[in-house]
Parts: structure tokens; sequence; C-alpha cells
């Protein structure tokens, strides 16, 4: 069971959790840091990045007292929470002291992962002091690799093993996003990456179900920022997750669905503040309905690549890869014909350095503020029908690309940033309402 930041935002929202976890069955706790905590942990190693030094205690005096006030709230024996206070007095400490020194990116992954360390710390301490039979597994002892590739074989060997040499539990608590890269520092997995540490650790385990819970009644079928009449999806295949999740749905980690989809474990999504709703439920055989659902991603950069010499030629893909290869740069969405090809990326840190290579292969233009619209469903059958249908209702409005998914669970689309909105409340109309909607209608 995975927890997000809202879920653990406050010392009554920790306490709640008893109302959602069993102690009687054999389950890990996975935890994020407390809501907001992450950011305002990022916003003080910003400071330490800029020198000041001054600012960054100050700032760590104030979360210290953060939490000692959550510990107040939490702690009814005084032995608790004179314990607690010495933990994260002795925590805060350790940090003043990093932040007074030189910084790196080493240093920013300690101060940030404190966020989980002493949320998780605190939760753990108050369900022993109200008498539950549980036990703590601090995650850099176990969780190993980064972001892009994490470690099962190592993971897997070393929780098994601190499983094995603690007191026998069926309750253990643990933190989220936080690991050990493979020079033995503390790193992370990423923003968020709990999700990802839940899955793994679900994956290796063999957990009968991986349980996800935040703010929300499961992966939603459009963006309710910008579409009022939304709905939970009650069942996605993993494929149609992965899709969802890396263009814009939220409450999932595009990386937490693969080691779950290796070992076949559903993964189930659901609101810790609304724990009867069904919630949606992530697994191999789930249902193929029309349409699943709509997701938006925002500030994404299209670069079209135009050159006649690639006529009739092979490599010449190959070589436009390799530049982004080259700069570290992942590419979202790819279309090509015979003399252009045409890439969206979201991460423009490299992007002059990347159009200046590009320039030697073809002519290049840029489009950039543009949104990715991406249509999850079964696309089987009435394929014609189907895209005459979204395309249809899209009236007047300008696509740059269209990338049709060889798995026929996806259709992805890329226009104007403006147009988002409009665009989200005419599909949301059209697909799952049925109710014909032309682009030129006001919202």
């Amino acid at each position: 069971m995975k927890f997000g930041g809202s879920s653990v935002g406050d010392a009554q929202r920790i306490k709640n959790l008893a109302g959602l976890v069993n102690p009687n069955e054999n389950t890990i706790v996975v935890l994020s840091a407390m809501s907001g905590m992450t950011d305002r942990l990022n916003d003080i190693s910003g400071y330490a990045r800029d020198g000041k030094y001054s600012l960054c205690v100050t700032r760590l005096i104030e979360t210290a007292e953060y939490f000692k006030n959550t510990a107040i709230n939490l702690f009814d024996d005084n032995d608790e929470l004179n314990s607690a206070w010495q933990f994260i007095t002795g925590s805060f400490d350790k940090l003043i002291d990093l932040v007074e020194k030189p910084w790196s990116q080493r240093s920013e992954y300690k101060l940030v992962s404190s966020g989980e360390l002493i949320t998780c710390q605190l939760a753990f301490r108050y369900f022993r002091s109200i008498g539950w039979d549980c036990g703590y597994l601090c995650a850099t002892d176990y969780m190993t690799g980064d972001q892009y590739e994490p470690d099962y074989s190592a993971t897997s060997k070393k929780l098994i093993e601190l499983m094995a040499n603690s007191e026998n539990h069926n309750l253990y608590f643990t933190e989220g996003f936080i690991c050990r890269n493979n020079e033995n520092e503390v790193s992370n997995l990423g923003r968020g990456g709990s999700d990802f540490s839940a899955t793994i650790i679900g994956s290796l385990l063999g957990a009968s179900v991986i349980e996800i819970w935040s703010d929300r009644d499961g992966l939603l079928n459009n963006d309710p920022r910008f579409v009022s009449n939304t709905f939970p999806v009650e069942n996605l295949t993993y494929r149609e997750a992965e899709e969802l999740a890396y263009f814009g749905a939220k409450i999932l980690h595009p990386n937490s669905i693969e080691p779950a989809k290796r070992t076949g474990i559903p993964i189930l999504l659901k609101n810790t503040f609304n724990p009867n709703a069904k919630g949606t439920l992530v697994y191999t055989d789930a249902m193929a309905d029309e349409y699943k659902a709509v997701a938006a991603k925002d500030w994404v950069t299209a670069i079209k690549v135009h050159s006649g010499r690639m006529m009739n030629s092979y490599g010449f893909v190959n070589k436009i890869f390799e530049v982004f290869d080259k700069y570290r740069t992942p590419i979202d969405v790819i279309t090509t014909s015979e003399v252009s090809v045409s890439i969206t990326i979201d991460n423009i840190r490299y992007k002059d350095e990347i159009i200046n290579e590009l320039n030697r292969l073809g002519q290049t233009e840029t489009f950039e503020n543009q949104v990715i619209i991406c249509v999850v469903g079964n696309f089987d059958t009435n394929t014609g029908e189907k895209l005459s249908s979204i395309f249809g209702s899209l009236g007047e409005i300008p696509v740059k690309m269209i990338s049709f998914g060889s798995s026929r669970t996806n259709l992805t689309f890329i226009t104007d940033s403006e147009y988002k909105s409009r665009i989200l409340n005419i599909l949301n109309q059209t697909l799952f309402h049925k109710k014909p909607c032309l682009a030129q209608n006001r919202f």
C-alpha cells in the first residue's frame, strides 16, 4: 500500500491510516513525504546552490518546527513525543551541517530525501505507540538503482535479507522515492517515485495487489481542472495506463507500471478520503472499452526535420536519434514521411544544441508551446469511424502531428497549447457523453 503526500499531510491524516491498513494482513506501507514537503526541501536546495546559507538555515529551522508540531498532535505519551523530537532535532542538525558545506547533487539528494525519512519515522512511531505490531524498513538499506534503471536483483536480495533479520511482523513501514545508486550514495527514483518504489517492492515480494492511495477516486477519464463532468475509469490494461500516465494523467508515475506488468500484479488506485469509491484497477485483462480516457501533456516543443536528401536513403532517422541520444533528451512522439521527420520533446535544456546539429541533416522548423493530446481506448474495430469522430469534432483546430500507436490502444496528436481546454471539453462530450460537439462551440 502506497500513500501519497496528501494522505499523510498532517497528524490527523496519519492517524486516519488506521482505518485503511489491516495490521493482521501481510502488508508493506510505502509513504511519500508530507504534502508540500518535497517542494519546500527543493526550494531550500536551491538556496544552498545559490550560496544563501543563512536563508537555508532559517527555512530548515521552520521545517523542523513543522515536523515537531506534527509530532505534538500525534503522540499522547510524553516519552514517545520526546523520542520523536530528538529524532527530528538530530535529523535537522545534520541537514544544517550539510547546507553549510559546498553544495553538490549528492547534497541535494540527501536533503530532499529527508522529507520521506522523517514522515515515515513519525508514522511508524505513531502506530507502534498505539500498540500495533509493526516494523520499519529503511529504503536506503535495500532500494538500489535510479529513476532510469532500478536494480531488481540487488534490491530483492537486500530487502529479503533485511526482512529475514528483523522481527517477524505482518506490517512494515518504509519510504518511497529514496534509493541508493550504484556508487552506494543516497539518490532517488525521480519525482513521483514513491509509486515506483511501491510497485518495485510489490513485484519483488509477489504481492497479491499493489494499492496506490491518493486524493482522487481513481484515474479520471479527463482532466478535472479543465473539464467539469469527469468520472473514474473502472479498469485499464497496463499498456493503457502507461500511455495515460506518460501523457499527463498525474495519479500514477509512468515508470511505476513496468514492475507490476513484469509480474502480472494488479495495481488498484484508491482515494484516501473516499475509500468506499471503487477506484481504478490496472491489470492484464482489463475490459476493452471503446474509449477509456483522454490525457494532455503541456509545454512540449515540436521539431520538424525536412531533407530531400533522405529520399530512398537509409540511416537518416538513426542519425536524428543519435543527436537526441548525445544530449540525453527523450523523444515523446515521432512521425515520419518520405522526406521529413517530426519529433516532440519536453526537455528543452539542450534545444539550441540539438537544432544546430539537426540543421546539418536538413531544414528544421520548431514549434514551441505545444500540447500532446492522447486518446486511449480500443482502436482495433471501427478504426476509421473512430478517427473520423475524433478529428471531425475538432473542426478548424490546427493539428501539427498525428501518431497512431502500433498497440492500437492510443491515438496522439499535437497542437498549440492555447487549444488544450477547448479540445479536452470537445472530446469529453464527443467520446464519453455521446454528444456531437463542434470546435466552433464555446465553453
